[in-house]
């Protein structure tokens, strides 16, 4: 996807080997509830990052100063671990979004019982 949120493609069929990576921002904003994590920070300073803040787990990027945030991504299901390309103009994450009916209907239920933190449920291995 392109850093200002177009231009989304699909780079990995989710089969196979993957490889996880999580880091931490922190930026001059005020603390909050729930889930704001998994950030990268591009060269020219902006963060690219997972939050919970709109109540589903989505991308975020802000300025170098943790302001001006933009929601990336707005679709049911799990969003995280952005990267900036090395020239800052396009982010690679991972994400899961339900397509069963079944699933889709369920997955606020499974989301909101993951408590008050958002955290995501399995693990990468």
């Amino acid at each position: 996807m392109g850093a200002d949120g177009n231009d989304a493609r699909l780079v990995s069929a989710g089969r196979g080997r993957t490889t996880c990576a999580t880091g931490a921002i922190f930026a001059a904003s005020p603390p909050r509830r729930g889930y704001d994590a998994e950030g990268t920070v591009a060269l020219d300073g902006r963060n690219v990052f997972t939050s919970v803040r709109d109540g589903d787990l989505d991308l975020y990027v802000s300025d170098a100063s943790g302001g001006n945030v933009k929601r990336l991504t707005d679709r049911p299901g799990y969003d995280g671990g952005p990267f900036f390309s090395w020239d800052g103009r396009e982010i690679v994450w991972r994400g899961w979004h339900p397509t069963d009916p079944d699933e889709l209907a369920d997955y606020p239920a499974r989301f909101s019982a993951r408590g008050s933190s958002g955290r995501p449920g399995p693990s990468c291995s």
